[in-house]
């Protein structure tokens, strides 16, 4: 996202154009390689005395994976080009819906009793036209300046940054498990559950923070590279203020009402 906002404000086409023909690929092929090796894993270790429901459904999963990751390199393109909305419609809208309509559908004109592979195959149909829906718009939004020149790759730099992206990505994640890992330790099931249950309701505080996120991030891109300094720092302290007004009541809400928001989940998480 901040490599492709940032070659777009600079007008680096040459670098952009790279950029996109390498991120595709490397990540088509190396989302293949993951899938074969899990594959060959699941296969003589794992499921091996699986059932064939399992198996099959274990197949069809990994089949997905290098057309997820496309769809996921064509949303982050679509953000960096500053086109949000359309980066976050066809993995968030278009492709649920169409997994929802395929499966009603099949429940209705084949069998109540459909079993895993036809739904598997919506799935993956329902992927592949987000991907193609994704990359139609992508082919509409990149500047025209990419149909000419050549190409320039900056593997090392971009390597770079993708290493720090995943120590972070891992990181992050890990921090948003430790509470449960460390309660589980040193607390009893109870607390984990109820652990569990509180802070996936605060975590709906969070929610606005992601689409800030989301939209500001090949904004602060273009601007961080344009060296348009006081507009970054308006921006910023606009997107902060406005931020922490939105979250505010709700947050004023958890606190004073957690417990009984908590009771729709049922009386005893209340002590959550």
């Amino acid at each position: 996202v901040r490599n492709i906002a940032s070659y777009k404000a600079l007008q680096k086409y040459d670098e952009l154009k790279g950029l996109l023909r390498f991120s595709g690929r490397y990540v088509f092929i190396f989302s293949i390689l993951v899938t074969l090796v899990f594959a060959y894993v699941a296969k003589v270790w794992l499921f091996s005395q699986a059932e064939y429901v399992i198996q099959l459904a274990m197949w069809w999963g990994m089949t997905l994976i290098p057309f997820l990751a496309l769809l996921n390199i064509n949303a982050s393109i679509l953000r960096g080009l500053e086109h949000v909305i359309h980066a976050r419609l066809p993995g968030v809208l278009i492709r649920p819906g169409l997994i929802m309509l395929g499966t009603l559908l099949l429940f209705f004109f084949y069998s109540k009793d459909i079993g895993i592979a036809p739904v598997m195959a919506v799935n993956l149909g329902a992927t592949l036209c987000a991907l193609a829906l994704g990359i139609f718009w992508q082919r509409g939004f990149l500047p025209v300046e990419l149909t000419e020149g050549s190409h320039k790759y900056e593997i090392g730099s971009w390597m770079r940054s993708a290493v720090i992206l995943l120590v972070f990505g891992g990181v992050q994640t890990f921090y948003g498990q430790i509470g449960t890992i460390m309660l589980g330790i040193l607390g009893t099931a109870v607390d984990v559950g109820l652990f569990s249950v509180a802070s996936r309701v605060a975590y709906l505080l969070v929610f606005a923070l992601v689409a800030v996120e989301i939209i500001l991030a090949p904004v602060i891109a273009r601007l961080g590279a344009t060296g348009d300094r006081v507009e970054l720092q308006s921006v910023l302290t606009r997107t902060v203020r406005g931020a922490f007004l939105f979250v505010l009541l709700p947050s004023l809400v958890l606190i004073f009402f957690g417990d009984r928001i908590l009771v729709f989940f049922g009386v005893e998480y209340s002590a959550g």
